[in-house]
Parts: C-alpha cells; sequence; structure tokens
C-alpha cells in the first residue's frame, strides 16, 4: 500500500464503546432518557444520570495556576514529584523489596503500549486473557505482535492451567513473551483474583521463566474501586518473590481514580531484581516516550500529586468511598435480579462492570434484539458486558426483567 508501512491494516476501526455512542443519543432523542438504558460506557454517572467529576479533585484543578496547566512536564519522564506521589500510591504501605522506577504516560493505555512496544519486537508473542478490554488486541497489531489468549476462568476461579499452557508454549517456541492481568476489578468481569490464585501465578511464572524471559503486565486501572482501596495492594507484596528472568509491569491510569479521563494521565512502574536491569529499561522506556508523546501535561501530574497529598487526601477517599459503596449496590441489585431469571453471569467482585454468560453463536443476535428493546450493552468474547458504571440503582433492578422479557419473547437462550 502506497505511502504506508508495513504494519499498516485498512479494516475499518470498530470501536464498539464508541460506535454505539450514536446509536444511545438517537434512541434517547426519540423515547426519552428514562426508556434507554445505556450500559456501554466505561465512565461513572450518579444516580441521577450525571456524568461525575469529584468536586475533591476539580477544586484542586481550578485552583492550579495556568501556568501550571500550560507548562511542559519538568522532565521527559514526569515530574519528580509525581513519580514519588505515584509509586506511593500504587505501591501504599506495600512492603515492596524490587528494584523498581515509574514513569508518567498518556493514560493507562499509554502505560501498556510503551511497555510491549520496548520490551517486545515484530513477531513476537502478546498473551491476553479470553475475556478482555479490546483495546489489547488493537495495541499487539500496530506494533505487529502476535496475539494469544489464555482462558479466563475455571468455573468460578481464575483460570491457571491455562494460564500455565499457553505461557509455556510461547516460551518454548519464542523464548520471549508478554502477559496481561488485568487484576483487580477486571475489565469486563469486575472479578478480582484472590492471594492464593497470585501466588500460583507467581510460582508458575518462576517455573517458566527458566524457559525463556516473561514480562508480566498487571492492568490496575480499576483498582481505586475496590471495596477497600488501599487494602487492595496487599497481593502486591507477592512480586517480591518473582525472579530475576521476570519483568514486572504495573500500568496504572488516572481516568477512573481521578474521574479524569480525558486528562490522559498514568504510569508504568517497573520492577525486577536487578536494578541495572530496571535503569537500563529506564531509559529506553524514556527515549520512547520522547519519540512518541514528547511528555505528560505538567497540570495533570500536579493535580495528582495534590489531590493525594497529606492536605487533601481524607476529603478525596470520602468523596470517592460514596461511589464505591453506590457501585457495591448497584451490583448487588443487578446480581440478585439476573438470579431470579436464571441469567449466568461471571464471576464478580465489584467495580464498573459485569459480564452476562451469552455463546458466541448467540451473542449477535441477542445483543440486535436487546438494542432494538432500547437497551444498550457492549459485546464481548462469549459474553455481553454491562456497564454498572452508567446505571442507576433503578435501571440495575430492571435491567434483567427487561433482558428477560426479550429472550422470552424472542425464543432465545443465552447458551
Amino acid at each position: 500500500m502506497k505511502f504506508l508501512n508495513k504494519l499498516a491494516d485498512l479494516t475499518p476501526l470498530q470501536d464498539e464503546v464508541f460506535n454505539m455512542q450514536q446509536e444511545v443519543n438517537q434512541a434517547i432523542n426519540k423515547f426519552g432518557k428514562e426508556s434507554v438504558y445505556n450500559g456501554t460506557i466505561g465512565t461513572l454517572f450518579d444516580e441521577d444520570g450525571n456524568f461525575v467529576t469529584l468536586k475533591s479533585v476539580y477544586e484542586i484543578y481550578d485552583n492550579l495556576l495556568d501556568s501550571q496547566k500550560a507548562k511542559y512536564a519538568a522532565l521527559i519522564e514526569g515530574n519528580p514529584t509525581y513519580l514519588d506521589a505515584i509509586k506511593k500510591w500504587i505501591l501504599n504501605e506495600v512492603d515492596f523489596k524490587l528494584a523498581n522506577k515509574a514513569i508518567a504516560t498518556i493514560g493507562g493505555t499509554g502505560a501498556i503500549s510503551l511497555s510491549v512496544s520496548t520490551c517486545l519486537d515484530k513477531g513476537d508473542t502478546l498473551i491476553i486473557p479470553s475475556l478482555s478490554w479490546n483495546n489489547y488486541k488493537l495495541i499487539a497489531s500496530r506494533h505487529g505482535l502476535e496475539l494469544k489468549n489464555y482462558q479466563l476462568f475455571d468455573n468460578d476461579n481464575f483460570n491457571l492451567n491455562s494460564f500455565k499452557e499457553v505461557c509455556k508454549e510461547v516460551l518454548v517456541k519464542n523464548k520471549k513473551v508478554a502477559v496481561i492481568i488485568n487484576d483487580p476489578l477486571h475489565n469486563p468481569t469486575g472479578y478480582s483474583m484472590s492471594l492464593e490464585e497470585w501466588k500460583e501465578v507467581i510460582n508458575i511464572i518462576n517455573d517458566l521463566s527458566k524457559l525463556g524471559e516473561i514480562i508480566l503486565i498487571n492492568d490496575i486501572a480499576y483498582i481505586d474501586y475496590t471495596k477497600k482501596p488501599l487494602k487492595s495492594r496487599e497481593y502486591l507484596t507477592l512480586f517480591n518473590n518473582l525472579n530475576e528472568n521476570a519483568l514486572l509491569v504495573i500500568a496504572f491510569s488516572c481516568s477512573k481514580t481521578l474521574t479524569a479521563y480525558g486528562l490522559r494521565l498514568g504510569a508504568a512502574l517497573i520492577a525486577n531484581q536487578n536494578q541495572k536491569l530496571i535503569d537500563d529499561l529506564y531509559l529506553e522506556l524514556t527515549k520512547h516516550a520522547r519519540s512518541t508523546w514528547s511528555n505528560v501535561p505538567f497540570g495533570a501530574m500536579e493535580l495528582f500529586t495534590k489531590v493525594t497529598s497529606s492536605d487533601y487526601l481524607e476529603n478525596y477517599l470520602k468523596e470517592k468511598q460514596t461511589f464505591i459503596d453506590l457501585l457495591e449496590k448497584r451490583g448487588h441489585t443487578f446480581k440478585k435480579e439476573c438470579k431470579n431469571y436464571l441469567i449466568p453471569l461471571y464471576p464478580h467482585t465489584g467495580g464498573f462492570f459485569i459480564t452476562i454468560k451469552v455463546s458466541n453463536e448467540k451473542k449477535e443476535l441477542i445483543h440486535q434484539k436487546l438494542k432494538e428493546n432500547n437497551i444498550f450493552l457492549l459485546k464481548v468474547n462469549d459474553g455481553i458486558r454491562v456497564g454498572l458504571c452508567g446505571l442507576n440503582i433503578k435501571k440495575c433492578k430492571e435491567l434483567p426483567t427487561l433482558i428477560n422479557k426479550v429472550l422470552q419473547e424472542n425464543n432465545l437462550k443465552f447458551e
């Protein structure tokens, strides 16, 4: 193809979330907001349907100097105060012993993309869960990577056997692999792994690392919406047991943490037993960042630094907790009503999303019939995701009844 590199793919970009908003808006204009169930989006809305912007965050942002909002970052890798704050935030009271450094990124997407592009070569393999955020696939494609899936669940538990076998298969062939675990509060299911499951994952990685290099990318985009956010870091201490042939990348996003999706702020925290390895990798990450987005907005980093400082932290945590509690109520309400109609769900702990089990053979038709009844949800592999973050408690209670009604009227089943 003329002027394009060899990785060019002219298949139209199908981003379901963005694409469906036009359909949702048309339905709202025609039938009214109350008659439309919009469970497609991944941003937080309150009980009145208003986009949530935490006051404890934006009061601080409004008081930043114009020069702070406008200026470049202090360093390519990020403001030093931000890098200190982000490490403290991610590793809150965790006895983390691995050598580590953090670099500012353009959101969580930037953290993941930067990591795979720096660590993997064209033709290498990225392993992702069978149920996952769709953008992982696009990231792999844009960097010329092969893509493989491990089955996420074994009944209601993390599928350790599939994780091990898929990683082993790639390592035997390529001697190097990157694998993503999105935890806690996995997108799209809302599942969080247990400490025992994480212990087994670390054991598997250490065992398999004898075959080659393993890059473990822990995507923690939703970590701050666990029931007890500051306790949710406990599993990070287990990473101290990773051996030198395993690199840890923790991909963090401020989008959910600050309800600041458009500010595009995140971080990649890299860790390993070997400080020299971390220093060398950090240099490459910094060069790659400079040549891609140059630097991250000073004002966004200053905002995070101030919000998470002792002067403002208590108000922020208190306000955010009200929405954590609200999401828990929505999830409980939805699951309770689903049980009445035997609507099958994947394991769910909490957070923004929950996913209905739907076979891929039935998914397209069911999804279409739901849309025809003003129920807009997101298709995923072997499932349909429900965005609890965008549905109030009333609609969470009503939705399973309406879903069941659509299936009954069309003589459809989920499996």
